[in-house]
């Protein structure tokens, strides 16, 4: 028995996929940051306190000559990917401590 289907009904799964496909990719874009991040941006962003967010603004590249240090985004986020390949590669995918000092 040989089941054939019209152009219709590939064109009604193609869209359902494109669909999902859209979707998914909403979720797992990068989130959107401003050009250029503060102190507080940083904090907010990482979820941590004032003294862990003194001590990473040490070792974080920035824009010095405002009267606090900004964080170019761009910076921020190859540097989260460096650090968390490091841990990956150090201590394995599953490890779920991450130290920034």
């Amino acid at each position: 028995m040989k089941v054939e289907f019209d152009n219709q009904f590939y064109e009604i799964i193609a869209e359902k996929v494109a669909e999902k496909l859209a979707t998914k990719m909403e979720r797992t874009s990068e989130p959107t940051l401003p050009l250029i991040l503060s102190r507080d941006d940083v904090k907010e962003i990482l979820d941590i306190g004032q003294n862990k967010t003194s001590e990473l603004m040490s070792i974080l590249p920035k824009i010095k000559g405002f009267s606090h240090p900004k964080i170019p985004s761009k910076s921020f986020l190859e540097w989260i990917n460096e650090n968390t390949e490091w841990v990956e590669k150090n201590a394995g995918k599953d490890a779920k401590v991450f130290s920034v000092v």
